[in-house]
């Protein structure tokens, strides 16, 4: 592959893929790399981080879908944003990152963006949840959510790499019954957790 990830954009590789670099890839948005990944660059193959790009590959990344039925939360779809962003449905495992923003411990379900300062630049992301597209979050612009709490006169709202990535890894953003009805899975019926096992933690860069 080769192109260009557009400053709005978000791209996320997912782990159930080898990816070949073979020819120049310019990050101007954010890329996000899931664990277990292994990215290959052919001859003339270059990733190129421009100004105002981000390349999230950290192998710390934890998170677990328990599989509640939205039901349980007063709602009828999996595929719901409200579903979604519900702190009940998923846990994020929590690290510390104190080289970005004092002693902080990130990302704890995460919901309030407005305490997180840098963190939201350097690390999160914005769903809109009417076209259920991702989009960057860029350094300067205002923060439209926070959480399940979004609703309140912004269909956007902040979210962590790990809930970009399961959000992704699922499809949540297709209207198809067994997407609406059923527990989230992976292509293939994966599971939609991160990483996948332990043993697929690794981020691998071969060239």
């Amino acid at each position: 592959m080769a192109g260009r990830i557009a400053p709005n954009e978000v791209r996320i590789f997912l782990q159930d893929s080898v990816y070949q670099v073979n020819g120049t890839y310019t990050i101007a948005g954010i890329l996000i790399i899931e664990p277990g990944i292994e990215i290959v660059f052919l001859d003339n193959g270059r990733m190129i981080d421009s100004v105002g790009g981000r390349i999230i590959a950290d192998s710390r990344l934890s998170a677990a879908y328990n599989g509640t039925p939205p039901s349980s939360i007063g709602l009828l779809e999996y595929s719901d944003p409200r579903y979604f962003l519900n702190s009940a449905v998923v846990q994020e495992t929590n690290f510390a990152e104190p080289t970005i923003q004092g002693g902080l411990t990130y990302p704890g379900n995460f919901t309030n963006p407005s305490g997180y300062g840098k963190y939201n630049y350097i690390f999160n992301v914005v769903l809109d949840t009417v076209t259920k597209r991702i989009e960057n979050l860029k350094s300067g612009d205002s923060l439209p959510g926070q959480g399940e709490g979004y609703g309140q006169g912004s269909n956007k709202v902040v979210i962590t790499p790990m809930r970009a990535i399961m959000y992704t890894a699922s499809r949540l953003w297709l209207t198809d019954d067994i997407i609406r009805f059923q527990q989230w899975r992976r292509l293939f019926g994966g599971t939609p957790n991160i990483p996948v096992s332990a043993a697929s933690r690794k981020i691998v860069f071969r060239g």
